[in-house]
């Protein structure tokens, strides 16, 4: 909770001086630290879900990744965040754990209990649809900096419940379960 009450203090701020998106040196820096920002908030919240700081170097380049993916893609096609934001949930928590192939490790899961892995990916879904709604009535209701603290605090604790969620999944634990064929019966 204290990374996800920073993180959103930290969002906040940098709107304190209440930006406008142009070509100056004033909002490029801005816009870096809020990736950075962000970044470091998603690497924490991922290591806090696995359990420790382990494998940070892994899961601090899987954050970034997901951060500036996410970016890139809500700049391009919005309607295409989900599923960044989805594949995050999956690849960060084994990547975070230090399997050395986060991607077979984080669906490796669908494999073993695929109704549970897609009642997972469901509520997720859901969990994202709601945030949005969340996000847009905390800024028709609340406005400036209260609205912006609100709007960042209701994400990090959906975050942090969603990337607890995906990091209670035994199975990516490591690499070696995640591409071990399944017993014959």
């Amino acid at each position: 909770m204290p990374v996800t009450v920073g993180s959103a203090a930290l969002q906040t701020a940098l709107l304190a001086a209440d930006p406008i998106p142009e070509a100056k040196w004033g909002f490029a820096v801005l816009a870096v630290l809020s990736l950075l920002g962000l970044i470091a908030a998603l690497w924490l919240t991922v290591h806090i879900a696995v359990g420790g700081l382990k494998h940070w170097r892994a899961g601090l380049a899987w954050s970034a990744g997901i951060v500036v993916l996410s970016v890139v893609v809500a700049l391009f096609a919005i309607w295409a965040t989900p599923v960044v934001l989805l594949l995050g949930l999956i690849v960060l928590p084994p990547a975070a754990a230090g399997a050395s192939n986060p991607v077979a490790a984080g669906f490796a899961p669908l494999r073993r209990s695929p109704i549970r892995f897609v009642a997972m990916i469901f509520g997720a879904l859901v969990a994202i649809g709601v945030t949005w709604i969340v996000a847009l009535v905390l800024g028709f209701f609340l406005t400036g900096l209260i609205a912006a603290f609100a709007t960042w605090l209701w994400i990090g604790i959906v975050l942090s419940v969603a990337l607890w969620g995906f990091a209670s999944r035994a199975e990516w634990a490591t690499a070696e379960e995640a591409t071990r064929p399944l017993p014959q019966r």
